[in-house]
Formats: structure tokens, sequence, C-alpha cells
């Protein structure tokens, strides 16, 4: 004996706009918080992306630059464990990283004392100085100059440890003169075993270890490196130096 399935009646046009009243009511204000969070991580994600690319040319010449510190040093038994870099701006704040990631105990020389520079540093991990080379208390075993500036390149070269590297990156012109005998310092250099080599330019496969850097980097560090962003209107104010400047960008359109 064979049981009749009893089918319930169809639904009514009122019956189903009635219930998708109710699920609408229910769940509406959750779709629409999923959208604005969504949304607002598309922004997020944008001025990210936007951030870095102003950050990966200068990450080029400091890749390349640990690249050829590297190279450098590998010519005979090397362990390097500490790194000055002299000067905090993008591409001193940006070789900080580098050592940092290379797990070196890293420390960083500038003239200012206070405001966002010696902050990016000690969030690094690495240690802020203020005054001359010969004031860091310590022989580097790599020394990255990010000046330029004659004097602090003579200081650095007579600072460095014994069998270390100094890589001069800044580029200048003038400045004050050193009264040392330039034999002497060759051979002093000679005697320590110590080189000085020079990094400018990069290639592809520096834009692709910058990529690297930056991928590895706290996101949150690296968009303070951006300090003050100016409208294309106002250009000539991105010129301008200021105490806490340490990028400035012009941005065109917001994110």
């Amino acid at each position: 004996m064979s049981s009749a399935r009893r089918h319930a009646p169809p639904l009514g046009i009122n019956q189903v706009a009635i219930v998708l009243g109710y699920a609408l009511s229910r769940n509406l204000p959750r779709l629409l918080d999923r959208r604005a969070q969504y949304s607002r991580g598309v922004r997020r994600q944008r001025r990210f992306i936007r951030d870095r690319k102003a950050q990966v040319e200068p990450t080029t010449v400091v890749t390349k630059a640990w690249e050829q510190v590297i190279a450098v040093g590998h010519r005979a038994y090397w362990e390097p464990r500490t790194v000055l870099v002299t000067g905090a701006g993008p591409i001193g704040l940006l070789a900080a990283l580098v050592g940092k990631q290379r797990g070196l105990d890293v420390h960083v020389l500038d003239r200012v004392e206070s405001g966002p520079k010696p902050e990016l540093v000690r969030a690094l991990g690495a240690t802020y100085h203020t005054g001359n080379v010969q004031g860091v208390g310590f022989e580097p075993d790599v020394i990255v100059e990010c000046t330029g500036v004659g004097q602090v390149n003579a200081d650095s070269i007579q600072a460095l440890g014994a069998g270390g590297i100094v890589c001069l990156t800044g580029v200048g012109s003038g400045g004050r003169t050193t009264s040392l005998s330039t034999a002497d310092v060759a051979a002093e250099m000679v005697l320590r075993n110590n080189v000085v080599v020079g990094s400018v330019n990069a290639n592809k496969r520096h834009w692709y270890k910058a990529g690297q850097v930056l991928a590895r980097a706290d996101r949150a560090w690296l968009g303070r490196l951006v300090t003050r962003r100016e409208r294309p209107e106002d250009f000539a104010q991105a010129l301008e130096r200021r105490n806490d400047d340490i990028k400035v960008v012009v941005q065109f359109a917001e994110a």
C-alpha cells in the first residue's frame, strides 16, 4: 500500500514579497557593511600600491648598493655584524631596512635630533645617532654613505673597521676639504684591507629585488616614509625642504 505524497501549496506573490522583505531586512545592513569594508580595503590597497611606486626606484639604489657590498665582501672570509648608514633620508632609511632584513646590527647617523627620522629608525629596531661618524662609538664593518657630503665621506673612510667596506651612494660636490694626506689614507686602507666602492644606476634584477624588499617590509613603516603630499598646482611647495621631510610626493589623484 503506497502512501500519497503531500506537497505544500505554491507561494503566492504576496507571500514571496513578505519572505524577501524579511530576508532583506535581516541581511541588508550586513551586506552594506561588507560592501563598505570592501571599498575601504580597495582604497587602502590603492594607496599602498601608489606609495610603493614612489618607493621602488630608491629601493633599487640600495639593493644594488648592498649587492656591491656583498660581492666585495666575499673576496675573502667575511662575516659583517655592524653597519652604519649615514643620512636618514629615503635612501638611508631604505638602506637601513635592507640591513635589518639581512640580520645586521644597524646604526643610522643624521643631523636631525627629533621627529620622524629617529622614530622610523627605532621602529626598525636600529640605533639612531647624531653628531659625526667618529662619535658613534664603534668601528662599523659596513658603512653605506647616503649624504654625498665630502666631510662625511672622509670621516667614513677613517672610521671603518678592519676588513670593512664603505659604499658611496650619495652624490655631492664642493664642501669642506680635509687636511688628511691622500697617501696616508690609502696606506691605512691597504694595511687594514678596506675597500671603498661607489654604486649608481640599477638594472632589471635590482627592480625585482627592490620589490622583494618592500614586500617583506612592514606596510605601516613604509607608509611613514612619505611625510608630505602636494597637489600638482602646488608642486613648488614640494621642492621646499622642511625639517620633518623624508620623502615628498606630488599626488595627481586621490586613491
